[in-house]
């Protein structure tokens, strides 16, 4: 991952579900695009998006976290120089928008891992 100079920052809370035995390896390796360079939308900017695809996972569900620094530079779109634009949300069942990775995002940006009960996958069936 390349080094960036990034004068003036702000944090963008987004949400990824995932299983607990995934979040370990997130945990300690970051989170990475399953593949390369394409545009794999896998983080949300709402937590009810990332509930309803931790069941996905192998293993118990749960929701990371991260709290992403983003240049403030208007000639760029929210999330560079991690994340690709994002795609909105338009309707359908999904409430926030949706953002690929263009580079691994670290484990440090992890804020919190939070498990994900039963009530919380019922909610977000609805």
């Amino acid at each position: 991952m390349r080094k960036l100079n990034i004068i003036s920052t702000s944090l963008l809370k987004l949400f990824h579900g995932t299983s607990d035995i995934n979040a370990k390896k997130i945990k300690s390796e970051g989170l990475k695009s399953p593949v390369e360079s394409a545009r794999w939308y896998m983080l949300s900017s709402h937590i009810e998006d990332a509930i309803y695809h931790s069941e996905k996972a192998q293993g118990k569900p749960v929701v990371i976290e991260f709290n992403i620094p983003v240049e403030e530079n208007k000639r760029r779109w929210e999330g560079w120089p991690y994340l690709w634009p994002p795609s909105k949300a338009g309707g359908g069942s999904f409430k926030g928008d949706w953002y690929a990775l263009k580079e691994e995002l670290p484990p440090k940006f992890i804020k919190r891992i939070i498990k994900v009960t039963d009530e919380d996958l019922r909610r977000v069936k609805k």
